[in-house]
């Protein structure tokens, strides 16, 4: 049997598919292919509310999102600085 690799995207998007059956009770009442409709629509209505940014729910989770950007990006800047001073101070005790 081979295997096929999937990209990245794809995989994380069937695992959100599985989370939301999961969460909606799993397949007991319906079959397989059914509940990856409804899963799917369900994303698909929650990517429309969060474009269209009326709702409450989709202003704060977009207000959540932009903190973790603005927090993820600042992060990495201040690693990056920290790493390029110790490096600088490796540089310069080396050289004494």
């Amino acid at each position: 049997m081979s295997t096929i690799e999937l990209p990245a995207d794809v995989v994380a998007y069937l695992n959100e598919l599985a989370s939301d059956i999961a969460s909606e009770g799993g397949l007991e009442w319906q079959s397989v292919e059914q509940a990856m409709r409804d899963a799917h629509a369900r994303r698909r209505g929650f990517a429309n509310e969060m474009m269209a940014g009326r709702t409450k729910r989709a202003q704060m989770i977009r207000a959540a999102l932009a903190s973790t950007v603005y927090l993820n990006i600042r992060k990495h800047e201040t690693l990056d600085r920290f790493w390029r001073h110790a490096e600088y101070i490796d540089s310069t005790v080396g050289a004494s």
